[in-house]
């Protein structure tokens, strides 16, 4: 992280600190938004707001990647694999296997709320590891 970035986070964290919990309170979680959104304060700061709001809503993100993966959908949506590319320094790669879901079937078992509750139970197993990773280096 360069230091510009480092006063960019400092700057962020700072603007929405009302709203950012411990486990999300990250260097390079703040970094990720900044990059993505071309460094605009005026467009990340609403965006993570919210974000930060849903993260701590009923579906409680920041504890998620602790629970057991035993949503029934998840029985026919198979877990990708997240971890260390083995060829490239400090690179982390995440395999998802897509062509065996059925999504339009889920779709019309399951509500579409339940559908994404249990997508994120994989995203914020993915988001965990990254984080393990940027803490390790």
């Amino acid at each position: 992280m360069t230091p510009e970035d480092r006063i960019m986070v400092e700057k962020l964290r700072n603007a929405v600190k009302d709203n950012l919990t411990p486990f999300y309170d990250t260097d390079f979680n703040l970094l990720r938004w900044l990059q993505g959104h071309n460094y605009d304060m005026d467009v990340i700061v609403p965006k993570l707001r919210y974000h930060l709001r849903f993260r701590q809503s009923c579906w409680d993100l920041d504890n998620m990647h602790k629970y057991p993966r035993d949503h029934v959908i998840q029985a026919h949506w198979p877990d990708g694999l997240t971890g260390y590319s083995g060829k490239e320094n400090n690179a982390i790669v995440i395999i998802e296997q897509a062509g065996a879901v059925d999504y339009r079937g889920m779709l019309l078992t399951y509500s579409l709320v339940e559908s994404v509750k249990s997508r994120m139970k994989d995203l914020e197993l993915m988001l965990k590891e990254v984080m393990k990773h940027e803490e390790k280096t």
